[in-house]
C-alpha cells in the first residue's frame, strides 16, 4: 500500500516483517485519548511496552496497531520514530499516519471548531500581499494546500457529492467561503472513498523531510535503505545447488517489475551483485505491475529492473545452471487476455530448455509452466509484442 501511493514520488519502502504484541496495556483507558492526550503517551508505550520486549527494530519505520476502535493518531519523537493507529490497520490510516510520520500535518492544521479557535483558522487567500495571508504558520502551514475545515461530517454545512467534490457552504472565522478544500487530501478527515492524493508541496515537504531531519548528522533514528535492497527478497532463499528449498525468493509487491531474459549470460548460479551490470541479457519476457498483490518471485534465467528505480538496466542476473525443468507446457491466451480461450502445446525436457523457445513463439500472450523433478513448477507470462 505504501509503495503504490508513494513510490511515485520516489519514495520506496522495504518491508521487515511482523509480529504480535500481547498486552492489555491499551485497554487502562479511563478516556478518550484524543480529548486527553495523557492517556496516549507514546513515550511510555515505548519505555514499558516496546523496547523490554523487543519489539522495534531500529534504522526503520516502526507501525504499532491496537486491537481496539475508537479513532488513529500518531506520535513521532526523537526516540520513538513510528507512528501508532489504534483504529486498526486499513490502507488509508496507513498511508494518513505515514504522511504524518514524513512531517506532514492535517490540511486543517489544529483548528477543528470554527467557533471556538479563530486565532488558528487558516484564511482562504493565497495571496502573500495579503494582510490576511496566514497559510505559512496556520492550518498545515503549506500554502500549496487549500484551508480546510474540519471533518466533512462535522457540520451540516461541510458536504460532499459523490465525487468527492466540495458543495458545502463553510465560512472560516473570517466569514469567507472556503474554496476547494482538500476533501481528497490524504491529510485531511474525509470520506474513505474520497482519499486519493497528496499535493506537490506536501510531497516537497515529505522529501525534505527524509533529506535533511532522517539523514541529518543529528539524528541517527532512522536511515535510507539504498536502491539495492529492495532488489534481495524480503523472505525466502534463492536455490543454489542440490534439494529444492520449499521457501523461494519472495519480492517486494507494490513495485513495477520488468523481467528480462537471461539464458545465454552463462551460469550464475547465485544472483549477481547489484552493481554488477556485466551480464548479456534478452528480451523482456515478464511484467508485474505495482497492483498485482503477489507473492513475486525471481524465475530462473531472467534478470529484472524494478521500474521506479531502474528504467534500463537489469539487475540480479539469475542463471542457475544447476536447476533445470524436467517438462512444461506453453499455453497461448488466444483473445490477448487471460481468458477460458486458449491452447496448451506440452513441451519435453529438450524444449522447455530451448533458448530460443521464445523467439520460436508467434505475437501474442503466453504462459510458460516448468515443472521440476522435485515437484515444483515455475510460471512466466510473457507478452510477446513482436518477431
Amino acid at each position: 500500500m505504501l509503495n503504490r501511493t508513494f513510490g511515485q514520488f520516489g519514495v520506496l519502502f522495504k518491508y521487515d516483517g511482523y509480529d504480535y504484541i500481547e498486552s492489555t496495556y491499551w485497554y487502562d483507558w479511563d478516556g478518550d485519548p484524543l480529548e486527553d492526550p495523557t492517556e496516549m503517551n507514546g513515550q511510555n508505550f515505548y519505555d514499558e511496552l516496546i523496547l523490554p520486549n523487543n519489539h522495534y527494530i531500529p534504522l526503520s519505520y516502526n507501525v504499532y496497531v491496537v486491537n481496539i476502535g475508537g479513532g488513529s493518531h500518531g506520535q513521532q519523537g526523537p526516540i520513538l520514530p513510528t507512528r501508532l493507529s489504534y483504529w486498526g490497520l486499513n490502507e488509508y490510516v496507513i498511508i494518513h499516519e505515514t504522511g504524518h510520520f514524513l512531517g506532514l500535518n492535517h490540511t486543517f492544521g489544529t483548528y477543528e471548531e470554527p467557533s471556538n479557535n479563530p486565532d488558528l483558522c487558516e484564511h482562504q487567500t493565497r495571496n502573500i500581499n495579503d494582510p490576511d495571508f496566514n497559510a505559512l504558520t496556520h492550518g498545515d502551514k503549506l500554502i500549496g494546500t487549500y484551508a480546510t475545515p474540519y471533518k466533512y461530517d462535522e457540520y451540516p454545512d461541510v458536504l460532499l457529492d459523490g465525487n468527492c467534490n466540495y458543495v458545502g457552504t463553510a465560512v472560516d472565522c473570517n466569514g469567507e467561503f472556503y474554496i476547494n478544500p482538500e476533501y481528497k487530501n490524504f491529510m485531511s478527515y474525509t470520506r474513505y472513498d474520497c482519499y486519493q492524493e497528496f499535493k506537490g508541496a506536501q510531497i516537497a515537504k515529505m522529501r525534505f523531510v527524509i533529506r535533511e531531519v532522517f539523514l541529518g548528522p543529528l539524528n541517527t533514528h532512522i536511515d535510507t535503505i539504498h536502491r539495492k535492497e529492495l532488489y534481495k527478497p524480503y523472505i525466502g532463499e534463492y536455490y543454489v545447488v542440490g534439494p529444492q528449498t520449499n521457501h523461494p525468493p519472495q519480492f517486494q509487491p507494490g513495485l513495477d517489475y520488468e523481467f528480462v531474459d537471461v539464458s545465454q549470460a552463462g551460469t550464475y548460479n547465485v544472483p549477481t551483485e547489484y552493481e554488477d551490470t556485466s551480464f548479456w541479457y534478452g528480451q523482456t519476457v515478464g511484467t508485474i505491475n505495482k497492483e498485482y498483490p503477489g507473492p513475486i518471485y525471481h524465475p530462473n534465467g531472467t534478470a529484472f529492473k524494478i521500474l521506479q528505480l531502474d528504467q534500463n538496466q537489469p539487475r540480479m542476473c539469475y542463471n542457475n545452471t544447476n536447476r533445470t525443468p524436467s517438462d512444461g507446457s506453453v499455453i497461448h491466451f488466444l483473445d490477448g487476455y487471460p481468458n477460458g480461450n486458449y491452447t496448451i502445446t506440452p513441451q519435453d525436457s529438450t524444449q522447455i530448455n530451448n533458448s530460443e523457445l521464445i523467439n520460436t513463439l508467434n505475437p501474442g500472450l503466453y504462459n510458460i509452466q516448468k515443472n521440476y523433478l522435485d515437484g515444483s513448477t515455475e510460471q512466466v507470462m510473457i507478452l510477446k509484442e513482436n518477431e
